[in-house]
């Protein structure tokens, strides 16, 4: 039993490590909270601040918090709903940097680099009832934005530079298409998210 208790430790401490991302000198790491279709998420995200504003944001993973929570969303859907709520200035990562965002009419916008990679998969991790959402290439949609605020407070956003990764990708599968993982260290299919670069229609950060 003793054996048996180490092993499924070593097992959680392991796949933990393995998905917990290691941010670059100079770079913040972060983790947040967040509420999709009523289930909670914690997203795991470095970030590198520049000295007036917001510099650049790069997501690591994802992991849903109780996987008894029932799925509405596919798994495009479902990150696309993650990266959409990480990419407002209400996020934690806009306070660790410079929440103060200028009003637009005083035309002196901020510009913020958000990195999105474009294949991801799901990884079982069922001693602690979680499932991890994890780039599965190193393919990235660079997306830069030029953000300001309105006199109604929302935030008004223009893209400004886009740099997408060679085509074709390194995954074809359709979110829809994948088969959700059920096994401990399992791992689904690398599927398609759908960025700026490769727009399906869903894709909407503010």
């Amino acid at each position: 039993m003793v054996a048996l208790g180490v092993t499924l430790f070593l097992l959680t401490v392991g796949m933990k490590s393995e998905a917990e991302a290691q941010c670059d000198p100079g770079w913040t790491h972060i983790t947040d909270t967040l509420l999709v279709q009523g289930c909670l998420y914690e997203v795991d995200l470095c970030a590198q601040c520049y000295v007036s504003h917001p510099g650049k944001v790069k997501i690591n993973n994802f992991r849903k918090l109780d996987d008894s929570c029932p799925d509405t969303l596919d798994p495009n859907e479902t990150l696309q709903q993650l990266f959409s709520q990480v990419s407002t200035w209400a996020y934690l990562w806009f306070d660790q940097c410079q929440s103060n965002i200028p009003p637009c009419d005083l035309d002196s916008a901020k510009e913020v680099t958000f990195e999105y990679n474009v294949c991801w998969l799901m990884k079982k991790d069922t001693i602690s009832n979680r499932m991890w959402y994890l780039p599965c290439t190193d393919e990235v949609c660079t997306v830069t934005y030029k953000i300001c605020m309105n006199p109604d407070m929302s935030l008004n956003t223009t893209i400004t530079n886009m740099t997408p990764p060679s085509i074709p990708f390194g995954c074809t599968l359709e979110g829809y298409q994948v088969v959700e993982p059920i096994y401990h260290n399992q791992e689904s299919d690398c599927f398609v998210l759908h960025t700026p670069c490769n727009p399906d229609g869903g894709w909407n950060p503010y």
